[in-house]
């Protein structure tokens, strides 16, 4: 699904698209691209009257401190962010100032499950 929004705008305007497919029974979860579209989601979840996660189940991407504290608390997958920066800035540095090779590296994900799914 495409929407123009971003962040907390972004989950409200895609969630207009999202009722249209909840009511034809066509979806009964989804995973936003962040916390902060997912927060949006739920914002105009709730204010519809709909019940997360029994109507739909929502994850958000990224682990972002709030999400604990959103209602229903975000289920939600955590990346490690700053390392994967911090390896990043590293390879560039190595590899300008020393001419060293770029090395590829694969970092884990974690589910954090929470009561939106």
């Amino acid at each position: 699904m495409l929407h123009k929004g971003k962040g907390f705008r972004g989950g409200m305007e895609a969630g207009e698209s999202l009722l249209a497919l909840m009511a034809s029974r066509a979806v009964d979860a989804v995973l936003c691209q962040n916390d902060k579209v997912a927060a949006g989601l739920l914002s105009l979840l709730h204010e519809r009257g709909l019940r997360v996660p029994e109507e739909l189940a929502v994850i958000g991407f990224d682990d972002d401190e709030y999400s604990a504290y959103l209602s229903p608390p975000l289920t939600t997958i955590a990346q490690p962010g700053s390392e994967v920066g911090t390896y990043i800035y590293e390879q560039l540095f190595n590899r300008i100032e020393l001419g060293s090779e770029i090395r590829s590296r694969t970092y884990g994900a974690s589910l954090v499950p929470r009561r939106s799914a």
